[in-house]
């Protein structure tokens, strides 16, 4: 059976092909199609799948498309009766003629438009009018579709005249992200612009998209992972063609740190280093729980529940944000869906530090300066400060790393540990966070598999 892309679709029918992912994306929203894609990312759909586009969408040519691919027709097109001549006979005995059921187009909704007809004197007459409404039904539909392509291409030159810069700020703007990921990645995007030129959209190809790649130096995992996905949202809007995208070749990104997790001893050296310390209580939790930075820190009062038996139960359901820009601190859900949860630990010392820091507080558990939510980058400052003195590097995302890491080490059930680290399946934990802690002579050793 043939099969289509989105340019071969939007060849045929005429219009955008910007004008088809859209009917496609409604299409699979209704549950109505379901499509797939090749090695490239791009959707493919086979001659079927098409039919049922066009007998949705482009009524007026599905009797032709499905004749020409030998497509069995289905139910939801113009039909091809041309509506039959009826006799009336008034009740003054004289007879006239009328065209019945005629079939013009389908409205919005799919309801069929009936043509009206008037009386005639004659069969002859009713003919003539019959033939005239055919004759120009399929052109009056197709010239209304035709109508909608012209439009989708005056809104798409319109598009191409738009400043990329411009542009790409409002379209990460829009995004449905957090506002302090947000907030970072207009930061570097509006020191990236400092050094490279501005052009209109409709002027961008490979050669100008790959000088730019090439000149990122700075945060280059950032500034990649942006202009790639602007690059893939200007093809889906046909501002960009498949041959550009093929084109772009991506820098090469270093790692921007390691993040191998500590072992059990560098831990309880950090934990050594600031014991007494400002920081003591939060480096304990991070390290002991798995909690991301700005889920800790958003932590209140009544978040936390201390057991008899000193089972210690933490309520997450917020998180910090830190807008950069605005220069202001949010309080948001978690990170995902599965970041709510419960976190649970068994730990005496980091019992007896909440206990006492309960009694102290009213709501915040973690204050900065002014009495309100710690800043994340003064811990992160701290923990450059413990990392220098013992000769390790160690940020807030390593103590989740090295406790998830360590957590299955010791063989904690991987869906318990899931479910406390607020992942949403193991995928993740075991591809990023699986690193190796032990000595694998040492596993070994002690350990047999059969």
């Amino acid at each position: 059976m043939a099969v289509f892309t989105i340019k071969e679709i939007s060849e045929y029918l005429k219009v955008s092909q910007q004008t088809i992912r859209q009917k496609i994306k409604k299409l699979e929203k209704d549950k109505m199609l379901f499509v797939s894609y090749d090695a490239d990312g791009r959707i493919r759909l086979n001659a079927e799948q098409v039919g049922l586009l066009i007998a949705t969408f482009y009524k007026s040519v599905y009797n032709v498309y499905c004749e020409r691919f030998g497509i069995q027709k289905g139910a939801i097109v113009i039909p091809t009766r041309k509506g039959t001549i009826q006799r009336l006979k008034r009740n003054n005995g004289k007879e006239v003629f009328y065209i019945r059921n005629l079939p013009l187009a389908y409205d919005q909704d799919g309801k069929e438009i009936l043509y009206k007809s008037p009386k005639f004197n004659t069969r002859e007459e009713a003919e003539e009018e019959q033939a005239k409404v055919l004759a120009n039904r399929n052109s009056t539909v197709r010239k209304l579709e035709e109508e909608n392509s012209r439009n989708d291409n005056v809104l798409l030159e319109q598009l191409k005249q738009r400043s990329f810069k411009e542009y790409m700020l409002e379209w990460v703007n829009a995004k449905d992200i957090r506002n302090s990921t947000k907030s970072m990645y207009i930061r570097n995007l509006i020191n990236y612009f400092k050094i490279i030129e501005d052009v209109k959209l409709g002027d961008l190809q490979a050669n100008i998209l790959n000088h730019w790649l090439q000149k990122c130096k700075k945060n280059k995992h950032v500034i990649n992972c942006l202009m790639l996905s602007i690059f893939k949202h200007l093809y889906k809007m046909d501002v960009l063609n498949e041959q550009v995208l093929k084109k772009i070749e991506p820098m090469k990104v270093k790692a921007v740190y390691d993040k191998k997790p500590l072992t059990v001893e560098q831990v309880k050296a950090v934990l050594e280093y600031s014991k007494g310390g400002r920081y003591e209580l939060l480096l304990q939790l991070l390290f002991k729980t798995g909690l991301r930075i700005g889920e800790a820190i958003a932590l209140t009062k009544g978040d936390i529940i201390l057991g008899n038996d000193k089972l210690i139960a933490i309520h997450v359901t917020k998180t910090i944000s830190w807008d950069k820009i605005e220069k202001t601190i949010r309080i948001e859900l978690p990170k995902t869906e599965s970041g709510t949860r419960w976190v649970y630990v068994k730990d005496e010392y980091l019992y007896n530090l909440l206990q006492a820091q309960l009694k102290e507080i009213d709501v915040i558990i973690f204050k900065g300066r002014t009495s309100k939510y710690l800043f994340v980058e003064s811990v992160r400052y701290y923990l450059n400060r413990v990392g220098e003195k013992l000769n390790i590097k160690v940020t807030p995302h390593i103590a989740r790393h090295t406790y998830i890491s360590i957590a299955l080490s010791k063989g904690i059930d991987l869906y318990a540990l899931v479910h406390q680290v607020g992942h949403k399946d193991p995928t993740m934990i075991l591809k990023v966070y699986g690193k190796l802690i032990k000595d694998p002579k040492e596993v070994f050793q002690t350990t047999r598999v059969i």
